[in-house]
């Protein structure tokens, strides 16, 4: 069960903060921008949780910030409120943060306050508030296994610019993430392309491409007893280009868990505060609706 737990929790932690908007646009070549989106979560078609990202970039620099909150039954089981920021440099067209914070608010006086600091590609955690118990030291992450490494909202950044993506590779490779106790890997892979149409007064039909992540533990993690030990299915991500610019959104994003099938699913999403619209979709087939049991690689 405690295994059962710890996956939601890094299911709904993924969806919310690394498997966000990608671009095909060079870094050095965004003007100063400002992007806003909303997501909604749902257990199955029961609503958990909503999520409202930013970010302001330019040709030099970018901040970004992240709140979540539980929300519908969840809210009244759990309630609970997550909020991340970081800014940062662009060097040689690269994101590279300057510093990352963490806040996290939980029912029965859950808190967890989290600072790491660069020193340029070298994070270091400067602050746990409370501190990571004793028995993590075990687990230590090295200095070279957090060297290069990028905070998970900054990990959202070098997304958002394409810097893993190619026409090779169109989901990209891995990115590498240390949120101050652990450092993991995620990891995409290509699964192909459609069209795809999402309720809500049909806001979100048209092309998208279809992309699986998986989150490879690398180090800070406790070894898990193997009676203990669940298997992982990957997450499916459905990414559409919007007409208004050159970026590439996750509109729908779908999970398998122990509790059911969770969604992630956009409902707004602006560029300089004007509406986006989805780029349609040509020649390409038709994906099934909005379903609680669909899932194109059979998980």
């Amino acid at each position: 069960m405690r295994k059962n737990i710890q996956f939601l929790a890094a299911v709904a932690a993924l969806m919310f903060v690394a498997i966000l908007p990608t671009a095909t646009r060079a870094a050095g070549s965004v003007s100063a921008e400002e992007l806003d989106i909303t997501y909604v979560a749902r257990l199955g078609f029961v609503p958990i949780g909503r999520g409202e990202f930013s970010a302001n970039y330019s040709r030099e620099s970018y901040t970004a910030q992240m709140h979540l909150r539980s929300a519908g039954i969840l809210r009244w089981l759990v309630r609970s409120t997550f909020d991340t920021y970081t800014e940062g440099m662009l060097v040689d067209q690269l994101p590279q943060p300057d510093y990352y914070i963490s806040d996290f608010e939980g029912r029965g006086n859950l808190y967890q306050l989290v600072h790491i600091v660069y020193d340029g590609a070298m994070p270091t955690l400067q602050r746990a508030d409370p501190t990571y118990d004793t028995h993590l030291s075990g687990y230590p992450v090295s200095v070279e296994q957090r060297r290069g490494s990028y905070d998970p909202l900054t990990a959202f950044i070098s997304v958002l610019w394409g810097i893993q993506f190619s026409e090779e590779e169109p989901c990209g490779d891995s990115v590498p993430v240390f949120d101050g106790r652990r450092r993991y890997d995620l990891r995409f892979s290509y699964e192909g392309r459609g069209a795809l149409q999402v309720s809500e007064g049909d806001k979100w039909n048209g092309e998208v491409t279809i992309c699986s992540l998986l989150y490879d533990e690398v180090a800070g993690f406790r070894p898990t007893p193997e009676d203990d030990e669940l298997p992982r299915p990957p997450l499916l991500i459905y990414i559409a280009r919007f007409d208004e610019s050159e970026f590439h959104i996750p509109v729908r994003v779908r999970a398998t868990t122990p509790f059911g099938p969770l969604f992630l699913i956009a409902r707004d999403v602006l560029m300089n505060s004007e509406p986006m619209l989805i780029t349609p979709a040509e020649g390409l087939e038709r994906l099934p609706e909005e379903q609680a049991d669909y899932d194109p690689l059979g998980n």
